[in-house]
């Protein structure tokens, strides 16, 4: 479980990285053509939704910019075998782009950080080790 854990964060770590690469092209791209077109006044419909966009465009990239950050800090954990931990950094991962965005895209990018959730849910502990005992020495006694 901890190797599908690991390949799937890491899935998802690249499907948001991709993501925020694009989105991050396109609000350079949406800035400078807000920049060189026509200078509106702002209380203009046409401007506003201009910003607006740029604005989604702006804290969907971070979003997703963070997403992948803590994918790669579940991946960590995960293979330190503390699948709680990992589950819900991943978790977090995956929901945060999907609820500032509000857009089905994220979702479908980064749905490996979702699986990874699920499956490092299921990692298990390791064990602590057993102390060995010598034949003849009883249990309550304290070994230093």
């Amino acid at each position: 479980m901890r190797i599908a854990a690991l390949i799937f964060g890491l899935l998802g770590v690249v499907g948001s990285g991709v993501l925020n690469a694009k989105w991050a092209s396109d609000q350079n791209e949406q800035w400078l053509n807000t920049v060189k077109g026509p200078q509106l006044l702002e209380s203009h419909p046409t401007q506003q939704a201009k910003y607006a966009e740029l604005d989604r465009l702006t804290s969907g990239a971070h979003s997703l910019l963070a997403g992948a950050v803590l994918g790669v800090l579940g991946c960590a954990v995960v293979m330190s075998r503390k699948g709680a931990v990992a589950s819900a950094v991943f978790f977090i991962a995956f929901v945060t782009p999907i609820v500032v965005t509000q857009d089905g895209k994220t979702a479908v990018f980064t749905f490996g950080l979702a699986l990874a959730a699920l499956f490092s849910f299921f990692v298990k502990p390791i064990r602590a080790a057993r102390r060995k005992r010598a034949p003849g020495i009883p249990l309550g006694t304290d070994m230093v």
